[in-house]
């Protein structure tokens, strides 16, 4: 089951609000819900998931009797090697087998044969959040969570079950005890959503079309207005796909009364790539910066250690993201950029307009993401490849007619417009001249209502063009589910 389907909007939503605010235990009804949400697309792995709840539950148990007892880390790490061993039996015994598979072959033995597994929905986010718990629970961040209900909910809680954002429990542990929903939380909720359900549907399944088109051509018959195109298109669907994702799931989430982390910040308009890691994916960003990179050294142990640490990180981000050497490569190819950044390179283009140092973030970005679609590494060459020929400049509108309409490319346009923080922008210009210009109190109290009816009937206007497009397109999934 996804946000953006009929069967979630209009039957399994309504019901569980109906229940929620109607009876009495709410997180029981919220871990019922979470669990038959699961169910509903992995049936088979849902007994996974609890089991991953008991684990987990047992390890915090465990971890705090023995840090009250002698300090010893044993519980912890039997943690964090259970939460990682399911992602990479799940996730990564056919690479790690494919990768070993040569050398095996090479001394004289047979090669490992490893059976078609189905990676479960979700399993890098919910492992994740896990790890987050015992280490925090370890570090007395957070307490201990004795009541495995509550736990289970944190764990399972189905807004940012699939694909996050990762939650830290201390984040809203407050929250899994008590909380308080008042209108304003519901009306935020309620925009939130909608804004999310409108990139996925209306920017992110619109691009899909084309992006799968150009990515399913041979290198051969790949010219550079197609490969150009293609490239923007799919950053846009990617930040749509999965910005719009973490917007419903913010959005659902303040509608239970928990408020999640921010995971997106406009990243489009980073001034450096390190920037970008600032402003996209952030609840992945400060996982692996204060679970991995800051325990390795970070940048306190000299430029060699902290070259190693950013290399051993990113490279980890990028399998985190898939079992495919593109990922890893992608990873690694925005780890080499960080490091750059950390020389004194950099200093140069402080002597550049600040759009050309922009030109070449996104340059920067759009490569790193034809290198993440691509199916292979060769591919991802050869396409990178295409951008720089002069291949069908003669015609490009000919080029395009081929994979894309004008309709599409509206929406690339828009979607260009949208990742941008044009309309906050343009808000806060207007409340300013507004206010100047009246100052009465009675002048800002009716503009305020007229600004929030506009507001709500253009969000009710969004709701239904972007319900009426999801009914009219085939299904598609987001992105990162199969993360």
């Amino acid at each position: 089951m996804v946000f953006s389907s009929a069967i979630f909007l209009v039957i399994f939503l309504p019901i569980v609000l109906a229940l929620y605010f109607i009876g009495g235990r709410k997180n029981v009804i919220l871990l019922i819900a979470s669990l038959l949400f699961y169910s509903w697309g992995e049936f088979h792995y849902t007994a996974l998931l609890v089991i991953s709840i008991i684990f987990n539950y047992l390890c915090g148990i465990f971890i705090n009797r023995n840090k009250l007892r002698n300090g010893s880390p044993i519980f912890l790490y039997m943690g964090i090697a259970g939460n990682i061993g399911i992602l990479c039996y799940f996730k990564y015994s056919a690479f790690f087998v494919n990768c070993i598979n040569p050398l095996f072959i090479m001394i004289g033995f047979e090669s490992i044969r490893v059976p078609d597994i189905h990676l479960p929905l979700g399993i890098s986010f919910f492992s994740f959040q896990a790890i987050t718990y015992l280490v925090d629970t370890f570090r007395s961040h957070t307490a201990v969570q004795k009541n495995i209900l509550d736990l289970g909910l944190y764990i399972s809680l189905f807004p940012q079950l699939i694909a996050g954002p990762i939650v830290r429990y201390q984040e809203i542990a407050k929250a899994l005890k008590r909380r308080i929903v008042r209108l304003n939380d519901l009306t935020d909720g309620i925009e939130r959503f909608v804004i999310g359900f409108a990139k996925k549907i209306i920017i992110a399944d619109t691009l899909s079309v084309p992006v799968d088109k150009i990515f399913s051509l041979s290198t051969s018959e790949l010219t550079s207005p197609l490969a150009c195109f293609g490239a923007i298109c799919f950053s846009l669907q990617i930040f749509f796909d999965f910005s719009g994702y973490s917007d419903m799931a913010i959005g659902l989430g303040r509608i239970f009364g928990f408020r999640f982390p921010e995971n997106f910040n406009y990243p489009y308009i980073a001034k450096s790539i390190r920037d970008f890691w600032h402003r996209w994916h952030l609840t992945l960003s400060r996982f692996f910066r204060d679970y991995l990179y800051i325990p390795l050294g970070g940048s306190r142990l000299g430029s060699t250690r902290t070259c190693i640490n950013l290399f051993i990180v990113f490279s980890l981000c990028g399998l985190w993201h898939g079992a495919n050497w593109t990922y890893v490569l992608w990873g690694f190819y925005h780890g080499l950029f960080l490091l750059i950044e950390r020389t004194k390179i950099p200093m140069f283009f402080n002597f550049f307009p600040k759009y050309m140092r922009h030109i070449y973030v996104l340059i920067v970005i759009i490569i790193g993401w034809i290198i993440f679609r691509s199916p292979t590494i060769s591919y991802a060459f050869l396409y990178s490849k295409s951008l720089i020929s002069t291949n069908g400049w003669d015609q490009p509108f000919v080029q395009l007619a081929g994979v894309t309409n004008h309709y599409e490319i509206f929406i690339a346009a828009m979607g260009g417009l949208w990742s941008i923080p044009l309309l906050q922008n343009a808000n806060k210009f207007w409340l300013k001249l507004n206010y100047r210009k009246h100052a009465s109190v009675e002048y800002q109290n009716l503009f305020s209502k007229s600004k929030s009816m506009g507001y709500a009937i253009i969000m009710g206007l969004l709701f239904i063009i972007s319900f009426g497009s999801m009914s009219a397109q085939t299904y598609k999934a987001f992105i990162y589910f199969r993360f």
